[in-house]
């Protein structure tokens, strides 16, 4: 038996290659990504260090600074201990009888005994202040994570009972057996006492203690181990003596960045941490005129911020610019039409959920077309999609509209071709459709390059052309001398007017059963100059309002009355050509797209924008080529040069 062969056919093999690119590209961000991701941790990692080496210089210079001051402490205070023994060093006693000769070793051993005494009060103290410089350089090169409160060098007091102290047990040590060495004890400590009173630091000392005003004794906070963030404003406060309740908070965040090295955003956590303790505490931590309910008051706005358009789902299935985008009026299924001759449906509920408001995780991913329709054999230009009739409608430069029927939930990208979802198509245009619109009785009115405006029966089963018009109306002249329409839309209020823009600028209302002109706008041409620089790209109608709203060539995007024809506004739109507009159901927000490669929202009621931001990569002197609405849900899609579909959800 032999093997079956393969069949290999373009759409699969276009398939294959698309999947191997998208894997490519997928990758290559992924490593990207990675790379970022690592040179950012090194340059934190170097700063760290950095840090680290900057902080051990800063401790070694007070280490050489504490050392130089102990060395000179300790020179002053054997330069006096020595001058104070030799000005108070006692008589010789009178020589002893000889007769006694128990008294004789004690002669001897009277200036042994004081000398190690004084050897012994030398050493405790010189111990002490060992201490307590050891004490200062552990606290100065320990780095905790967090700062703790502490008294730097406040147990003074204490060395000085601890010295006393030693002192006098040494000295009741000593004190020994005969009356004799009572005796001369008692003159050393009478000697003792007028050579403090003569030496001059410890009589500073006493200076300063009496001339010193009078302190309040600082507890300090009982900190827990993780050192709460609550103590360091605290602190802060403590040492800020004089602090006017009157100003700003922002006093307060200034010298906490300043000591603490912290950013903006940490001092904004700390002050709300600060403010979730008790009242008292609050009155105690917080600095100045801080009102606690503040706290709630931020929280508030943070809730009360207005909602923004951002951007969740980006779609890489086309290989060239995408043309035109659009929605399902009431599901979760976007379409697509692009320069590859292409028309994909997107299946956006596995991402967003069948409601349209939730949002899963991994819906930033890419997503796969739940199928791809193959048929025009030129750029697809327009494209909609049709809820009643279950069809997807689509218009190209090949001057046909084709018909397709959408496919069900179940189908994938791997799903066998079904011919029958080509339903039909629309031939009777000579050159190229740039747009279509579906009105609500499933009429759909087409705008050619051969300078007419078709109508068509969508219901109709056998001619689907129910009437066509040109610039003036209903005329017989040649295409030679027709102004080509780039862009039409229904009057929602009356399905049986329609407005259409033309490549000179000017806008008219046409009659759909008898093609008459019925009215001309006014204003529309104003800038126009004989060129292509200057035509309209696009015109929609108020969904709600009589207002009727042109996005042109050079950048303006103006406002009409639908009653009296009169601009009623004219904007700079965009910083290059307008190329798409959308209004949403509600008729409250106008989105446009423009060769700038920007998205802009536009406040109708205003008429001012709202939000910018940019939404495709130019390619080839274009940017954003089509943008449209959710009908019923917070969603918006839109189609760019970059050959990117991207869609947007509106929320917090």
């Amino acid at each position: 038996m032999s093997e079956p062969t393969l069949e290999y056919n373009l759409p699969g093999v276009l398939h294959y290659l698309q999947a191997e690119w998208r894997k490519f590209e997928r990758e290559k961000n992924e490593w990207a990504i990675e790379r970022a991701e690592l040179q950012a941790r090194i340059a934190l990692l170097e700063g760290e260090r950095r840090g680290v080496e900057n902080i051990k210089l800063t401790m070694m210079k007070r280490v050489k600074m504490l050392e130089y001051a102990l060395r000179q402490e300790r020179k002053r205070h054997d330069s006096v201990t020595t001058a104070t023994t030799s000005d108070t060093s006692p008589p010789p006693p009178p020589p002893p009888p000889i007769t006694t000769t128990e008294t004789i070793p004690d002669v001897g051993l009277k200036p042994e005994i004081t000398t190690k005494h004084v050897d012994h009060t030398m050493k405790e103290k010189s111990r002490q202040v060992l201490k307590s410089c050891l004490q200062e350089i552990n606290y100065l090169t320990s780095f905790p994570n967090k700062l703790p409160l502490t008294n730097a060098l406040g147990t003074t007091k204490n060395v000085r009972k601890t010295t006393a102290a030693a002192a006098t047990s040494t000295t009741s040590t000593t004190s020994n057996n005969t009356a004799q060495q009572q005796q001369q004890q008692q003159q050393q400590q009478q000697q003792a006492q007028s050579s403090t009173n003569n030496s001059p630091v410890l009589a500073n000392r006493k200076i300063k203690q009496k001339s010193s005003p009078k302190r309040e004794i600082q507890k300090d906070i009982q900190v827990p181990a993780n050192v709460d963030e609550v103590a360091m404003i605290h602190n802060i406060k403590e040492e800020t003596e004089h602090y006017n309740p009157t100003e700003n908070n922002q006093a307060l965040s200034m010298q906490i960045q300043e000591k603490f090295h912290l950013s903006e955003e940490k001092v904004l956590k700390l002050l709300k941490h600060a403010g979730k303790g008790s009242s008292k505490q609050e009155d105690n931590l917080l600095a100045g005129g801080f009102d606690p309910n503040q706290i709630g008051e931020i929280d508030g706005q943070d809730e009360i911020q207005p909602k923004i358009w951002k951007p969740r789902i980006t779609i890489k299935g086309h290989l060239d610019s995408v043309r035109t985008v659009c929605f399902h009026p009431t599901e979760m299924i976007a379409a697509s039409g692009s320069d590859d001759g292409t028309v994909k449906v997107w299946n956006l509920q596995r991402t967003t959920g069948k409601d349209g408001n939730a949002i899963k995780k991994g819906s930033l991913e890419e997503a796969d077309p739940s199928i791809t329709f193959r048929g025009h054999t030129n750029v697809v230009t327009a494209i909609t999609i049709s809820a009643k009739q279950n069809r997807i409608y689509s218009a190209s430069l090949d001057s046909t509209i084709r018909v397709w029927s959408l496919p069900s939930g179940d189908s994938g990208p791997f799903s066998p071709v079904d011919p029958s979802l080509s339903i039909t198509s629309y031939i009777a245009h000579t050159d190229a459709i740039w747009d279509f619109k579906l009105s609500k009785n499933h009429l759909l009115a087409s705008a050619s390059a051969d300078g007419t405006i078709k109508i068509w029966d969508t219901e109709s089963t056998g001619n689907f052309l129910k009437g066509s018009f040109t610039f003036d109306g209903v005329s017989n002249e040649s295409r030679k001398y027709r102004v080509a329409p780039t862009s039409l839309d229904f009057c929602p209020n009356e399905p049986n007017k329609i407005v259409v823009a033309f490549v000179n600028a000017k806008i008219r209302i046409f009659d759909i059963e008898t093609g008459q002109i019925l009215m001309t706008f006014k204003g529309s041409d104003d800038s126009f100059d004989n060129t292509f620089a200057t035509q309209i790209n696009r015109v929609v109608v108020h969904p709600i309002m009589p207002m009727v709203i042109s996005g042109h060539e050079d950048r303006h995007i103006k406002f009409y009355d639908l009653n009296t024809g009169e601009c009623i506004k004219t904007t700079a739109g965009h910083l290059d050509a307008v190329t798409c507009l959308d209004i949403n159901s509600a008729g409250t927000t106008m989105a446009s797209g423009g060769h700038d490669s920007s998205i802009r929202l536009w406040d109708l009621n205003t008429k001012t924008c709202i939000q910018e931001f940019s939404a495709h990569r130019r390619k080839g002197d274009e940017g954003v080529l089509s943008v449209k609405f959710h009908p019923s849900f917070p969603w918006m899609v839109s189609g760019g040069a970059d050959g990117i579909v991207k869609i947007y959800h509106h929320g917090h």
